[in-house]
């Protein structure tokens, strides 16, 4: 015979009406497991509140100075970001680039920085007096002197001159751009007159320093020029642009601080710790025996539906209720079954009353099992009550009492009785074998809850 397929709801079931043991079982543990740790927490309350707080500190402080680094990059980026748009804003505003490049005329003079010695010769300047000149140049030119003699303001004046240096021969490149030329050589000389007057300061601290004007030219159509000009403006952005990235590059190398303050133990928090673990040990033990029992199901050969006794049987197999059960196995029985599990004497009843009718040749009939005797004794009462017009009696297992060997000849038919989750579908098998042998039908089952 093929071995009957089991489904899921059978094996949902199965598991369902171990919920005492799986409870009971995962209670413990959760009691055990909670219970545990909770007498750890509070006997190193003070300890470990000891050692959370020094984290928590070390933590707070690694955390403020991160903050603060991360605030000054912040602030260092946002002041060069607005200098930058600024700087740009100021440049395309500026008559730069409003000029007609084919209109443009540049005014240029050569600067040359130079000492005179004791007898009169000339002798080489000092590297530092040259960057001396030079960044009183930078530092010290007045634009908006400048722009009135060009009649153009101060921050039009600064961007109209370009200013290059050879500072190891003392020489300084400078001009001015204009599409009037009057205007460029106007701005030019107020430029080299104020040059001379910071030389002249240099010449007090230091002896006979000269600057001589050399190579002064006027350049018409100076497009090329201007263009240079400009992309040095352009090539300021650049940098500038450059100098944040890398700001803000640096900031995000910083070790962003990893973890986090840790909540110091209080009373409410280590019970709260303990109804956690509780509930982590519960769901977990309830977990693991219900896979158990899920390995079970399929494993230990075992009789889990009426459905299951039918199919081997071959008859009508009802389920029998017992006696006491909780208020939650009436309701898992009750959803099982659908309705289907009676009492021992609607069960006995509705068996007997199905013989009757479908074998009314059989007037002597075996009630046996594999079941514990007890069982057996306690439907005979039942089976009395229901039993009018036919013989029964009650004989132990057929596979291993030789009295029962000996009696079933006298019967007719008959009907077994099994414990569900207890008998096994082995065992049931040869005992239909063995009755099959003595050619005596099984006419019906009781599979006992």
């Amino acid at each position: 015979m093929k071995q009957y397929k089991s489904t899921g709801r059978e094996c949902f079931y199965y598991i369902a009406r171990k919920w005492k043991i799986i409870g009971i079982a995962a209670l413990a543990a959760g009691i055990l497991y909670g219970g545990y740790t909770g007498i750890k927490a509070f006997r190193n309350q003070d300890k470990d509140t000891a050692e959370i707080k020094a984290h928590n500190a070390a933590y707070e402080e690694y955390k403020s100075a991160y903050d603060n680094t991360v605030d000054s990059y912040n602030q260092t980026i946002e002041l060069l970001e607005e200098e930058l748009s600024e700087y740009r804003k100021d440049l395309y505003d500026s008559v730069l680039f409003k000029m007609d490049g084919n209109k443009v005329h540049k005014a240029q003079v050569v600067l040359l920085l130079s000492k005179i010695g004791p007898d009169g010769e000339m002798v080489e300047i000092p590297s530092s007096v040259i960057a001396q000149f030079d960044k009183a140049l930078t530092d010290r030119i007045d634009y908006e002197k400048i722009g009135k003699a060009g009649g153009v303001d101060e921050e039009t004046a600064r961007y109209l001159f370009k200013k290059a240096q050879d500072l190891e021969n003392g020489s300084f490149f400078i001009s001015v751009f204009s599409e009037n030329d009057i205007v460029a050589n106007a701005m030019l000389d107020e430029y080299i007159r104020q040059a001379g007057e910071l030389q002249a300061e240099l010449e007090a601290q230091l002896g006979d320093v000269l600057l001589r004007q050399v190579n002064r030219d006027l350049y018409e159509n100076a497009r090329e020029d201007l263009m240079s000009h400009i992309n040095g403006y352009e090539n300021n952005i650049k940098n500038y642009q450059a100098q944040i990235d890398k700001v803000v590059a640096e900031r995000d190398a910083l070790q962003v601080p990893e973890g986090s303050k840790t909540p110091v133990p209080t009373n409410g928090r280590i019970i709260m710790s303990i109804i956690k673990h509780f509930i982590a040990a519960f769901a977990a033990v309830a977990a693991c025996i219900m896979l158990l029992y899920y390995i079970c199901f399929y494993m230990n050969g075992r009789l889990h539906s009426r459905e299951e006794m039918s199919y081997y049987t071959g008859s009508y197999t009802v389920l029998m209720k017992k006696k006491k059960a909780g208020a939650l196995g009436r309701f898992i029985d009750g959803k099982e079954s659908r309705g289907t599990s009676y009492t021992a004497d609607d069960a006995v009843m509705r068996l007997l009353s199905g013989i009757k009718a479908s074998s009314p040749d059989s007037k002597k009939i075996m009630f046996t099992g594999s079941v514990d005797g007890k069982i057996l004794d306690s439907l005979k009462e039942n089976i009395e009550k229901n039993s009018k017009g036919i013989l029964f009696g009650i004989e132990k297992n057929i596979l291993t009492d030789n009295i029962t060997l000996d009696h079933v000849s006298h019967y007719d038919a008959v009907i077994l009785v099994e414990k569900r989750d207890k008998s096994t579908a082995d065992m049931l098998l040869k005992q239909l074998e063995r009755f099959d042998n003595y050619d005596k039908p099984v006419l019906g089952g009781i599979l006992v809850e």
